[in-house]
């Protein structure tokens, strides 16, 4: 049934319409109209203030003499709705560093922006602690690219130290339905489990991706066969890894002078330490 043909709808029209309502609603009109100017107001303060934040770290890291043109402008105009809404201090350093890079990288793409437009400061953060860890040169890998894998339990120690990623679910849940979980248990649950929220983030972001590995059990090889000797459950790992896409991002949302591991080599290796 539509408007036209509904009898209640034709007379709250009528009644709107009629003089007694529009001198009751035209109070409420202009408050409203009055509180929306004030809103309007004040999130154009905010907006322009958080652009000028933006600006003024991104002029500060360029090279002496390197004023921004123009031209510039024309390339990052499609950033600024979402730059604009940006009013942590960490992550606006990233929106400029993603501003220098849009006008200069040619791995940028404007995906990007939409990315870093859901990055939390703290995501932003453990993918900072996290390219220092996989960027840096070890004795098995001289040139790191940034993809190599960790096992899980060594993602969450880069995320927060102070996690016990020991920690036994199962017996955990037992003691809980038992009511015998500690203060400190609950606790340590608790930041174990927005760690795996955030590594999670990190994947549905494309930043990341996971690789479960199963490793094999005892067993005897006859011929091409592999016989197991003792009937045991496949012991899997988990392993993480920045995917292409989140090398590249980590070097848009970061300003050149700080990224480590600037000269490797390739970008496509995925070999596990």
């Amino acid at each position: 049934m539509n408007g036209e043909d509904n009898p209640v709808v034709d007379a709250a029209i009528k009644i709107l319409d009629s003089k007694p309502a529009t001198n009751l609603l035209d109070p409420v009109t202009k408050e409203v109209g009055k509180m929306l100017g004030i809103v309007g107001n004040v999130a154009r303060f905010y907006l322009t203030d958080n652009l000028r934040k933006i600006f003024t770290k991104w002029a500060k890291s360029r090279p002496d003499g390197h004023t921004i043109q123009a031209e510039e402008i024309k390339k990052i105009m499609p950033l600024l709705p979402l730059a604009s809404m940006v009013s942590d201090d960490e992550l606006q350093a990233r929106w400029a560093a993603l501003m220098e890079n849009a006008v200069t990288d040619k791995d940028y793409l404007p995906a990007f922006s939409q990315t870093l437009s859901q990055l939390t400061a703290e995501e932003a953060q453990f993918l900072d602690r996290l390219w220092k860890v996989v960027s840096q040169p070890t004795p098995q890998v001289r040139r790191p690219t940034g993809r190599e894998a960790l096992p899980h339990f060594a993602m969450i120690q880069v995320f927060d130290p102070e996690i016990k990623t020991n920690i036994n679910r199962w017996q955990m849940l037992q003691s809980e339905i038992r009511g015998e979980l500690t203060e400190e248990q609950k606790e340590q649950i608790q930041n174990l489990e927005h760690a795996e929220l955030v590594l999670q983030d990190l994947e549905r972001l494309g930043l990341s991706g996971r690789e479960i590995v199963e490793k094999e059990g005892p067993y005897l090889k006859y011929e091409h066969y592999k016989i197991p000797t003792v009937p045991t459950f496949p012991e899997t790992t988990v392993y993480h890894s920045l995917t292409r896409l989140g090398v590249s991002f980590i070097r848009a949302v970061t300003t050149k002078i700080d990224v480590p591991g600037e000269d490797a080599a390739s970008l496509t290796s995925t070999d596990r330490p």
